[in-house]
């Protein structure tokens, strides 16, 4: 039974990757290592999507590609910058303000700890392990909102969230050992493109013969 588990995380997994690579959405902040530039990613897509995040990111960075860059803006210039997003305001303090502790504390850096991370302003688990992740290569499960779905539509469990410790440690399970960054980004374009939310299109899904919401409403 263990192994037939294990089997079938792997071959999530693999499904999810093989999709990703065909079909995923290109990114700038996905193909960059620069931890400062990956955190300011990541904290710009919380509460917005991605495609909203495009529109802002490239000429936030021109100006602010660096800590030093970002703390020393005026405010107001942060916020017009950001304004698509929405919170614009409580956004452009949190940006300022971690910019203003990795200057002051760290030298510019980006430290890559959970604890320096988690306690930056604005910053949570998920944008922490992200982080870690994407920018630093340390295999972290990640847990947000979309995943949380995908999770609860495919395997037929019933977590609370993100902040349900059970999903990250099932995510562990699935994704582990080595948390391929692709495997979360192809999640997260997943359910974008396919896995929606209302009318999924299951006719198109890789995984449909092995999903329990597929095999609950008995779609064909």
């Amino acid at each position: 039974m263990l192994n037939q588990k294990s089997n079938f995380y792997k071959r999530v997994k693999e499904t999810i990757i093989e999709w990703f690579e065909e079909h995923g959405r290109d990114f700038p902040w996905r193909y960059d290592d620069d931890p400062f530039h990956v955190l300011v990613a990541e904290m710009l897509l919380r509460r917005t999507t991605a495609a909203a995040v495009m529109r802002v990111y490239p000429s936030l960075l021109k100006v602010a590609g660096t800590p030093e860059a970002l703390m020393n803006l005026s405010r107001r210039k942060v916020e017009s910058l950001i304004t698509p997003l929405g919170l614009q305001s409580v956004r452009a303090k949190h940006l300022q303000r971690t910019a203003a502790i990795l200057v002051e504390r760290y030298n510019g850096s980006v430290k890559s700890a959970s604890s320096n991370l988690e306690n930056l302003p604005g910053v949570g688990r998920y944008t922490a392990c992200a982080v870690r992740n994407f920018a630093f290569s340390i295999p972290e499960p990640l847990i947000d909102g979309n995943i949380v779905f995908f999770l609860n539509r495919l395997f037929g469990t019933d977590f609370d969230g993100a902040e349900d410790e059970g999903a990250w440690q099932f995510a562990d399970n699935v994704a582990g050992p080595d948390h391929d960054q692709r495997f979360y980004w192809g999640v997260i374009d997943f359910v974008s493109a396919i896995c929606l939310h209302k009318q999924p299109h299951c006719k198109q899904c890789p995984l449909r013969e092995n999903c329990s919401f597929f095999s609950e409403r008995g779609i064909r």
